[in-house]
């Protein structure tokens, strides 16, 4: 593509870039690439997700503004980054450029790296983009994996799931443990206590009692003395609560529907089509609450949300005014985005519902 000469004033104000989404990125590298565009997304996401996009700059003119970065290589991550630029005026992408081999034609995942970058400071609302410590004012990082970070698990939370080439994002069922099974009844009878009643009594019982009290801890199957095998391997879990001990199950979902339609309209025959395939019967309904209870844990339930509007956005849907093309396209991105806001409030959400269980407020 042309070369492009840049602004000698950078500036981190993001107030001179256009509205971009996820969905439009997506669509830029369709139309541009010469192959589906799939390969140059999926890097490029890999390399946004994984923090290789940095230095990020913008260089306002007359016509637009030029955004230059750097992304890490993916191969050899101890040599100089490559340099990203685009071009961006009303709107639309004029020019595009890397410094590696594929990114002379302008479109390359280290291109769709800076353009996911980009949608993130968007949707995000970011007026300027964060600021960067130097090297020296920060911990070594050169040995820091940039991936995915891997931690142990206890054995009863490992599943184990094959990988279908031809349709990566099917679910499947895994491999799971099984040990877990309560029998509903009463707790282990606490043989301290019962000899302790027999204590002063002439009896050969006096003989294995003793004033020392083993300490008890919570187990998945009641109360058992510290050190025995129950009181490690089948500890509680922090997101386990329990609140009613008369009930054995969770109660049918939805108890009674109280919500009033007020609303009337008709549908065009495609948009009716349409309709129909979005409801669910009552029995549905059931069967995908109590399939979906561990929520972001379970890939059923990130199948049933991928193509529906849940709660979360339909307040973006009810306050809208302006045309809602946009909102739709944003909506219809299959990135998942997470920011550290976001990573930070599933690591609370158990400390939440704990705090909620005690205080019901």
């Amino acid at each position: 593509m042309a070369a492009s000469t840049t602004n000698s004033t950078s500036s981190k104000d993001l107030s001179q870039l256009p509205d971009i989404s996820f969905a439009f990125v997506e669509e830029f590298i369709r139309k541009h690439s010469q192959s589906s565009g799939k390969e140059q997304m999926t890097k490029g996401f890999k390399y946004y997700s994984e923090e290789y996009v940095h230095s990020v700059s913008v260089h306002p003119d007359e016509t637009g503004c030029l955004v230059e970065g750097k992304c890490f290589r993916s191969q050899r991550k101890n040599e100089s980054p490559h340099d990203v630029k685009i071009m961006i005026n009303g709107g639309q992408i004029e020019y595009s450029f890397c410094t590696c081999t594929i990114g002379q034609s302008g479109y390359c995942g280290h291109v769709s790296a800076l353009l996911y970058q980009l949608a993130h400071y968007k949707s995000m609302k970011m007026k300027l983009i964060q600021q960067i410590l130097l090297k020296t004012s920060l911990p070594q990082t050169w040995h820091v994996p940039r991936g995915q970070k891997l931690h142990g698990e206890k054995a009863d939370n490992i599943v184990v799931q094959g990988y279908d080439r031809e349709d990566p994002q099917r679910a499947t069922k895994g491999i799971k443990s099984t040990l877990y099974n309560p029998i509903p009844g009463n707790e282990a009878i606490n043989l301290n206590d019962l000899l302790v009643q027999v204590k002063d009594m002439d009896i050969l019982f006096d003989t294995v009692v003793t004033e020392h009290r083993t300490e008890l801890v919570q187990t998945e199957f009641g109360k058992f003395p510290k050190g025995s095998i129950l009181s490690y391997q089948q500890k509680m879990a922090s997101d386990y609560l329990l609140n009613l001990m008369d009930n054995n199950s969770f109660p049918e979902l939805p108890l009674k529907n109280v919500m009033i339609n007020n609303f009337e309209t008709v549908l065009m025959k495609d948009q009716l089509k349409k309709y129909d395939s979005l409801k669910v019967t009552r029995l549905e309904s059931k069967e995908i609450e109590e399939g979906t209870r561990l929520q972001s844990n379970d890939p059923k339930w990130h199948k049933i949300r991928r193509d529906r509007i849940t709660a979360s956005h339909a307040g973006k849907i009810a306050k809208r005014r302006a045309d809602g093309a946009k909102l739709a396209e944003r909506l219809q991105s299959t990135r998942h985005v997470q920011t550290a806001a976001m990573k930070r409030g599933i690591e609370c959400e158990v400390t939440a519902a704990q705090a909620y269980s005690k205080t019901g407020r």
